[in-house]
């Protein structure tokens, strides 16, 4: 059953009315939280955990859940420590009989209850409650949402400096991300962020490999044994350097796991999942620098890499026949486009090699020179179709 206040759905954003999942088995039950409730939150209501665990799966901004502990097959208990595994930024309340404290003060530890309530439970004590579970979820998705933008932000701006200072390991953590993104489009993680992070960050350790070193491997060519052994542990040291950040640590489990070969019936897990993007990111990437076609890359690949990514990645937008290459002046780049020629000054000083994807810290560098001692131009860029 579902049950609402006649109000379009809306988000969990601080001006929209909060939206509330109720659960209880007894209709009558749920028929009275809607008329106490309706009049400030958009309330849906389900008669089970199973239905509830449904809704949440739906992906609705849920606010809160309410829930009864007393319900047959899944008690309220069970229901809201799978709610947690499911959405965990939604706060959970439980409502329960005297005879059931025991258990809810269980289901405070095991589902990390936000607040119980002790039925019959007067209108203004849920109401309250519910008030204090809307504003922590809100404080929850804040501070969710500064994590993911402040860093996500703050690592971009790094990259960018590494694209002045090792430009081939830029450019292939830029290809890496755009792989990774794509596979994100098609499969919808919930993880995302942590997942574009992870590719961009992947090839961090690459910056103790020589230029030259790395240039032979990207073609396919032999290196000397000192610059081999480095090669082989530069996903440990991309991996030491991002666990010294907070909140990274899984990202940084997934960049070591990545340099290993997949194990037999892996855990189908997020950090498994994210590891097994970046091992198909990397493998392609290094068969298209040798000059494959994607299609032939990924058919090469087919018996190494999970059959789901290798389709998500088939339509990649990244594929050469999506890509074409004009010359421009400075001021007409765009962070759409990669260097196909070394950006000169007049006085044929390389400022900017080729290779590297045109970011806002080039342009600015771009700039300036462009006003002081002037820019060959044009410049041979290489485009990706539609981002113009």
């Amino acid at each position: 059953m579902s049950g609402a206040a006649a109000r379009p759905a809306v988000s969990a954003a601080a001006d929209a009315v909060p939206q509330i999942l109720c659960v209880d088995d007894e209709p009558n039950v749920l028929d009275g939280l809607v008329r106490v409730l309706g009049e400030a939150y958009d309330v849906t209501c389900a008669t089970s955990g199973a239905e509830a665990l449904a809704e949440l799966a739906r992906g609705v901004r849920f606010a809160a859940v309410v829930s009864d502990m007393r319900m047959p097959i899944m008690d309220g208990a069970t229901f809201l420590a799978q709610a947690r595994d499911l959405a965990p930024e939604v706060t959970r309340i439980l409502l329960t009989g005297q005879t059931d404290l025991h258990a809810a003060i269980a289901a405070v530890n095991r589902g990390n209850v936000f607040r119980f309530l002790l039925k019959p439970c007067p209108a203004d004590a849920l109401d309250a409650a519910l008030a204090d579970a809307v504003a922590q979820h809100r404080l929850v998705i804040a501070q969710r949402e500064l994590l993911e933008h402040t860093l996500v932000a703050a690592i971009e701006m790094l990259t960018d400096v590494l694209g002045l200072t090792s430009p081939v390991v830029f450019s292939r953590c830029v290809a890496m991300r755009g792989y990774v993104r794509h596979l994100i489009a098609r499969l919808r993680p919930d993880d995302a962020w942590e997942l574009e992070l992870a590719a961009l960050l992947s090839q961090l350790g690459l910056v103790t490999v020589s230029a030259e070193a790395l240039g032979r491997v990207l073609a396919g060519q032999d290196v000397a044994e000192a610059d081999r052994a480095a090669l082989a542990g530069h996903a440990e040291v991309a991996a030491r350097l991002i666990a010294a950040i907070p909140r990274l640590e899984r990202v940084a489990r997934m960049v070591r796991a990545h340099a290993e070969p997949a194990p037999p019936g892996a855990a189908d897990d997020a950090e498994a999942r994210g590891a097994a993007m970046l091992r198909l990111a990397r493998d392609v990437d290094e068969l298209r620098r040798r000059g494959l076609p994607l299609a032939d890359a990924l058919d090469r690949l087919v018996h190494r890499h999970p059959p789901r990514l290798l389709a998500a990645l088939r339509d990649y937008h990244g594929g050469e026949d999506a890509e074409v290459v004009r010359s421009l002046k400075i001021r007409e780049l765009s962070c759409a486009m990669v260097l196909e020629d070394d950006v000169l000054a007049h006085n044929g000083m390389v400022v900017v090699p080729r290779g590297q994807a045109v970011t806002p810290v080039m342009l600015e560098r771009l700039a300036r020179f462009a006003g002081g001692q002037g820019l060959v131009e044009p410049v041979r860029v290489r485009i990706t179709a539609g981002a113009t």
